[in-house]
């Protein structure tokens, strides 16, 4: 559990299920398919943006986590200053072996019982310091029952967050608008990797890439033209010049 949340790569705020008759608080958002309601909590969170991070609801005596995206927050039925998170592609996580009395497993206590945290507590693996990161690396892992393909799905979150932030500062940097084409409709553009850049590897920045319109991303992903270092098109595949010839370098 402790490698997972070492991976996502943003902050997550934590929340905790300490009484079991508030357990259904934890519920299906109405008319939202995928999307997950977490509790009735007194305020925002205030060091996770929307859209820019993890929810993490943990329930010790069922050994059971819950992690998707973090959302927003939707205020309570009737009742002012009070919020539910809301938590997309939410997964839940069964921790075989918890025990957090275990000194083996003191970095995952840390995690998700942080002391003096009343309500929210947070979590970012991107800003702990050397020593954190010793101990984390030999800590004992506990075992994650797999069955529903957790690891998978927030792979898939973690990307999503990722692009949102890389679509965020490609267009910020060249503008909204396709290098290639000129198109401006916002829902047509993609902010592409170029080629040799990856999420994996770290290339987010500004510079790793370029705005695309979408066909024109597929094409260039599957290598069907490439572009030079003015990024316009320098080489074509010949099924696509009748479709795309007018973009190329005369």
């Amino acid at each position: 559990m402790v490698s997972i949340l070492m991976a996502l790569g943003a902050p997550a705020v934590i929340t905790k299920n300490k009484h079991p008759e508030s357990e259904e608080n934890y519920r299906a958002r109405a008319r939202r398919s995928g999307t997950m309601l977490d509790g009735y909590w007194k305020g925002r969170p205030t060091r996770v943006s929307p859209g820019e991070g993890f929810a993490i609801h943990f329930v010790e005596r069922h050994k059971r986590l819950w992690l998707g995206a973090y959302l927003g927050t939707q205020e309570g039925e009737a009742r002012d200053g009070v919020y539910s998170l809301v938590v997309g592609q939410a997964q839940c996580f069964e921790i075989e072996d918890l025990n957090l009395g275990d000194p083996r497993q003191e970095v995952l206590r840390g995690i998700l019982k942080q002391d003096g945290a009343v309500i929210y507590s947070y979590f970012d693996p991107t800003k702990l310091s050397p020593k954190v990161r010793k101990r984390v690396a030999r800590s004992a892992d506990t075992h994650i029952d797999r069955r529903d393909g957790p690891t998978y799905t927030m792979a898939q979150v973690k990307l999503r967050l990722q692009q949102k932030a890389f679509r965020k500062a490609v267009f910020g940097w060249h503008g909204a608008r396709c290098v290639i084409t000129g198109c401006t409709v916002a829902e047509m553009l993609e902010a592409a990797h170029l080629v040799g850049r990856s999420w994996q590897g770290g290339a987010n920045a500004a510079l790793d890439g370029i705005p695309l319109r979408a066909d024109i991303h597929r094409a260039y992903d599957a290598g069907l033209l490439k572009l030079d270092t003015q990024h316009r098109i320098s080489e074509l595949d010949d099924r696509l010049r009748e479709a795309y010839g007018q973009y190329m370098i005369v």
